[in-house]
Formats: C-alpha cells, structure tokens, sequence
C-alpha cells in the first residue's frame, strides 16, 4: 500500500513538473482567489460536519468535489505566485526596493512549491478519499505574498507592480 502511494506521488510530481516546463508563461495574468471559500473548503470542522450527518457513499462523493474544487484554488494561487515571480524578476536590481523584492521572490517560491505538494497530497486523496493527509497550510503565506506585492506597487509606482491588482485574493 505504502510503495503504491509513493510511486502515485512520484508520477503526480513528474506529471506537474512536466506540464510546468512546456508552458513556463501561461501565468500571464492574475486571477482572483475567493480566500473565505477556500478557508470553508479547508475546515476541518466543516468535514466532520459533512462525514456525520452523511452516510459513507454520498460523503465519498461530496469530498472528491471538494477535493476537485480545492485543487482548482491551488492551481490558481500556484498560478499567481508564478506571475508575480515573473513581475518581481522584471524589477531592476538596482530600485530602492531590492529587500523587499527579494522577500517576495522567496516566498512566491515557498508557495510555489507547497502548492506543488499540496496538488499531489490532494491528488491522492482524490483516489483514497477516505484517507486525509496534511492540510494545506499555504494560505498564510499567500495573503502575507498579496500585501507585499500591495506594499511593493506603492513603493515602484511606475514599475510593472504598479498594475498588481487589489482583488488578487
């Protein structure tokens, strides 16, 4: 059981890198996360709710929507932070924000890589929906990614960060 989720792992990780290489740019735009949608998905309470009052079979089919749904909002912000790396790369070195830049850089890196995690965690669960791995803990980072961006287009107004949306999340 335990070689068949590895090797499950293993092939969702070459899939989403694969997919990555042949469109590097297709994160050319940003698109609005519903955070308050995304924090009822993640919930734990909200589970328990659904697995009590429902029997096995519909519950099983409630959670892979959910687990479908969730995956949509992982894709998004792992799309997002892509676009704003690339809008951070277009920055010259030698602006008065080369810190801050910086700090962005790393973290739209940390949750590029949490959410390439999160995708396979997810994935599995898909297949085994009785079975709940880590929750997605990027959240966090992500509303902490938006308000430096936001910080970032004030500093830079007349950079490409200046057009960084206020509805990003």
């Amino acid at each position: 059981m335990t070689l068949i989720l590895i090797f499950g792992l293993v092939v969702l990780t070459l899939a989403a890198i694969g997919i990555t290489i042949r469109h590097p740019f297709r994160h050319a735009a940003l698109r609005p996360v519903d955070m308050v949608a995304l924090d009822t998905l993640l919930d734990p309470g909200d589970e328990v709710f659904l697995r009590s009052n429902l029997s096995h079979a519909p519950f099983l089919k409630l959670r892979r929507k959910r687990i479908r749904l969730t995956q949509k909002y992982v894709s998004r912000i792992a799309d997002n932070a892509a676009c704003v790396l690339q809008l951070v790369m277009a920055v010259p070195q030698a602006s008065e924000a080369v810190q801050e830049t910086s700090q962005v850089k790393v973290l739209a890196m940390q949750i590029r890589l949490q959410c390439l995690l999160a995708m396979g965690k997810l994935s599995i669960e898909y297949i085994f929906p009785g079975l709940e791995l880590a929750p997605f803990k990027t959240v966090p980072q992500y509303q902490s990614l938006c308000s430096s961006m936001m910080n970032l287009s004030k500093l830079m107004p007349q950079s490409a960060i200046a057009v960084f949306p206020a509805n990003m999340q």
